[in-house]
């Protein structure tokens, strides 16, 4: 057994043996390399990690560009973009027909705010089964439309209105001759195109005349049917409708008048030009009554003419023959009318007269100017053998 001295002595000598007997020496110079070679390890790598993450960002941008790429190539919301439907030349004459068929007929019913009668003698004619009376309401809009060949000439302009992006000038001639303008203030609140499949929507006001409408043209697809609507009105309750699609491999408008939210007539019509002519097909179907009528503008001994041929089912009596249609002019008054000419097949030759609706901005003009002396002369505004016949003053 060991001894305590022997123990202390033991662990004395396994300390000192740990213990260094001199001082370390540093060698500064290795210590320097070695500092130089953790810089350049720093250097090397930053720039490294740099060009790592501007690698990550481009591939993260391209990965988000691929989605939404695919999101509107996919998806059934094609992606807006607004236009002006009407500088595409597919769809100038589809709207312009519309727009000029609504508005003649329109002004129609504004001249009912006038006077009740008009409103009840339009309600009459339209309900009429007559032959000639059928189309009477109609013949404004042919006349218009036909534009004695020439058709409505479309025209964008820059607009003067700020309520509004786009202005467009619809032009035409009457029978007559005489220049008719239709202005049209809109904005295009919604356009879209997907596989040649064209989609808007435009909203705006209608300047006829001395009239002003509210209007709405759209285009959509049902069914993979292009269908153009325009609706113009002067209140909720009164509007014409105009809608153009294909039936049965021909392009047709439909045309529906509302009056007081009543439909009071439904009909369609055809265009065709052939060799510098217009044609017209006008179909009317009022319940079993129907009618067919093919409108074309001549010229005959140096009077222009709407010619009709027409085929008729009213009250389950078959009628067909011809029509020609031409503008009288008071000599005095300088009020005109429609003298229409009607040869029945199987009957003999009538005429007939009927009002007429369609006025040019010179007469709109000349209307408009007041006589200064009647303003003066207060006995004049009171006497009512003065007052203008409402009826008078919208030819």
């Amino acid at each position: 057994m060991m001894k305590k001295h022997e123990i202390i002595s033991l662990f004395k000598s396994n300390i000192e043996a740990h213990i260094p007997t001199s001082i370390p020496k540093v060698d500064w110079s290795i210590l320097a390399s070695d500092q130089q070679n953790i810089l350049d390890i720093d250097v090397i790598s930053k720039p490294s990690r740099i060009i790592f993450s501007f690698k990550a960002v481009l591939a993260t941008v391209f990965i988000l560009a691929m989605v939404v790429f695919g999101i509107g190539l996919f998806s059934n919301q094609p992606i807006a973009v607004v236009q002006n439907p009407y500088t595409n030349v597919v769809y100038q004459n589809t709207l312009s027909v519309s727009a000029v068929s609504t508005a003649t007929l329109m002004s129609n019913y504004t001249a009912t705010t006038v006077s009740s009668n008009r409103a009840l003698s339009m309600v009459s004619k339209l309900a009429s089964t007559d032959t000639v009376t059928t189309i009477e309401p109609y013949l404004g809009m042919i006349e218009t439309v036909t534009g004695q060949n020439a058709g409505i000439t479309t025209t964008n302009q820059e607009s003067d209105n700020p309520l509004y992006a786009s202005k467009v000038l619809l032009s035409t001639f009457d029978l007559l001759g005489n220049p008719i303008n239709y202005t049209l203030y809109f904005n295009t609140t919604s356009y879209s195109e997907r596989n040649d499949q064209v989609r808007f929507e435009i909203e705006g006001i209608f300047l006829y005349k001395s009239f002003q409408f509210d209007f709405v043209g759209k285009k959509e697809i049902e069914d993979d049917q292009e269908v153009l609507t325009f609706k113009t009105t002067n209140g909720a309750s009164n509007y014409v409708e105009s809608i153009y699609k294909i039936e049965d491999n021909e392009s047709k408008y439909s045309i529906v008048i509302v009056e007081n939210n009543l439909v009071v007539s439904r009909s369609k019509i055809k265009i065709e030009d052939e060799n510098g002519t217009r044609k017209i097909d006008f179909e009317y179907i009022d319940g079993s009554n129907y009618g067919v009528y093919q409108f074309k503008y001549e010229v005959e001994d140096g009077i222009n003419l709407l010619k009709i041929e027409y085929q008729t089912l009213i009250n389950n009596i078959e009628e067909s023959g011809q029509m020609k249609v031409e503008i009288k002019t008071d000599q005095i008054t300088g009020i005109t009318t429609y003298q229409i000419f009607v040869q029945p097949d199987d009957e003999d030759e009538y005429e007939y007269e009927s009002d007429r609706n369609v006025d040019h901005d010179d007469e709109d003009d000349h209307e408009d100017t007041e006589d200064p002396e009647d303003e003066e002369d207060p006995e004049d505004e009171e006497d009512p053998e003065d007052v203008e016949d409402p009826q008078d003053t919208e030819d």
